[in-house]
Order: structure tokens, then C-alpha cells, then sequence
């Protein structure tokens, strides 16, 4: 025999059933549900919050622009610790070290 369910919503106003002989946490989302409105309920509040609150674009810098040297790369390169792990980049920190000398102008020009 199937279980009683509820029909209840979650906090973005998403509709799922929990079935009463489940326990606590386990949730199944309602078959049917649109996805779409789903994502619309959820991001909605984001949307108009962020609109009400955006300051007007400044029309001049008020700090200077910071001046990156190669020397300033290259120290900060041989800093870097080549026993932890690889960023994001996938460029092991040894690498950096060993190469600082010809990475830290190539890196300077792109700051």
C-alpha cells in the first residue's frame, strides 16, 4: 500500500511531498513540478532586492591604479610554497619557483 504523503513548500516556495513514514530530511520533490517556475520563484526575491539597491556607476577613479613591477612577481613567485597543491590553473608552485625569472615580466604586463 503507498505511504501517505503531504504536500507541503520549502522556504523558496518550491512544492515537494514528504512522505510521512520517511525519516527527517528526505525529501521528494513532486513529480510534474515545472523547473522553470521553480527557478523563477527562487531567483526573483535576488532580482528585485538587487535592483532597488544598485549605486549609480562612479564617473571617476578615487584611488590610483596600482603599478605591478616584475620584480615585485618575481618576489612574490619565489615565495610561493612548492610542497602545497596545484590552484585552480593546474601550475604546480614549483614551477613558478623555478621559472620566476621569465614568468615575473610576462606576468607584470598582464597586471
Amino acid at each position: 500500500s503507498p505511504r501517505p504523503t503531504t504536500l507541503t513548500h520549502d522556504d523558496y516556495g518550491r512544492a515537494y511531498t514528504r512522505s510521512q513514514a520517511t525519516k527527517q530530511g528526505q525529501v521528494e520533490y513532486r513529480a510534474g513540478a515545472s523547473l522553470p517556475d521553480d527557478v523563477n520563484k527562487f531567483y526573483a526575491p535576488f532580482e528585485q532586492s538587487a535592483n532597488a539597491s544598485v549605486p549609480p556607476a562612479p564617473t571617476a577613479l578615487d584611488t590610483p591604479i596600482p603599478i605591478i613591477t616584475a620584480s615585485e612577481v618575481r618576489a612574490v613567485f619565489l615565495k610561493v610554497n612548492p610542497r602545497k597543491a596545484t590552484g585552480p590553473n593546474g601550475v604546480p608552485g614549483q614551477a613558478l619557483r623555478a621559472c620566476a625569472d621569465q614568468l615575473a615580466s610576462v606576468f607584470a604586463d598582464i597586471f
